[in-house]
């Protein structure tokens, strides 16, 4: 799959679960200096928002979302962290691998999710060893979530891992028919949305196609 498009349907399969979505988050490192520009440590494909009582109706139909990714959710706010990986990689970037601290803060700073610097800290090495955090309170929860074509290599099992055939799936058996179920007619496009996802419903909404054959074309136009 062509990692390009692999981060485009992570980012929508995001914000069709309701997450507010920031894509291609670069983490600033001002100890990296040439020529006088700040480099970055690194990016992070996605950052994405959910607030607990998001829900997307129209008329009188609830446009269904995806258990496998808000995973009984009850916190007031959902952050994610999404590592999109595509072809045989199989484990996150050297951020994850390395514990680096800095840039873990940096996001959750960026976030604006947590004040104190010491409960940062905090959530951070959690993150670091967990990969998840939640707060007993329910007022917050953050994961690591890989979206990637292969399992995770077994050093990092204890991520929260989603498919990217996972997503066409969603999109082609839930997301889509949750509008002909209750007989609205299809799934509409938007010029104003990137064009492969246009081009992925436009393919979701034949109707005359079998659920396969639809399948097939959709990966198709993800290589």
């Amino acid at each position: 799959m062509n990692s390009t498009k692999a981060e485009i349907l992570t980012k929508w399969y995001l914000r069709l679960n309701g997450y507010f979505t920031v894509d291609n988050f670069i983490i600033h490192n001002p100890v990296r200096i040439s020529n006088g520009v700040v480099s970055n440590s690194t990016e992070t494909d996605v950052l994405a928002i959910r607030l607990k009582h998001s829900r997307e109706i129209a008329g009188q139909l609830h446009i269904a979302n995806d258990d496998e990714l808000l995973n009984g959710f009850d916190s007031a706010i959902d952050f994610v962290i999404a590592e999109v990986k595509t072809g045989n990689e199989d484990k996150p970037n050297k951020v994850w691998r390395n514990n680096n601290e800095d840039a873990i803060k940096y996001i959750i700073r960026f976030a604006g999710i947590i004040e104190s610097e010491d409960e940062i800290t905090f959530v951070t090495k959690r993150l670091l060893a967990d990969r998840t955090y939640k707060k007993d309170d329910k007022s917050l929860r953050i994961r690591l979530i890989i979206f990637s074509e292969t399992e995770p290599n077994k050093n990092w099992k204890n991520v929260k891992h989603i498919s990217l055939e996972h997503i066409v799936d969603f999109i082609l058996q839930v997301r889509g028919q949750c509008w002909i179920e209750n007989e609205i007619g299809v799934a509409s496009v938007h010029y104003q949305w990137d064009s492969l996802i246009n081009e992925i419903f436009a393919v979701a909404n034949r109707q005359e196609h079998e659920i396969g054959v639809k399948k097939k074309e959709i990966m198709s136009l993800l290589e």
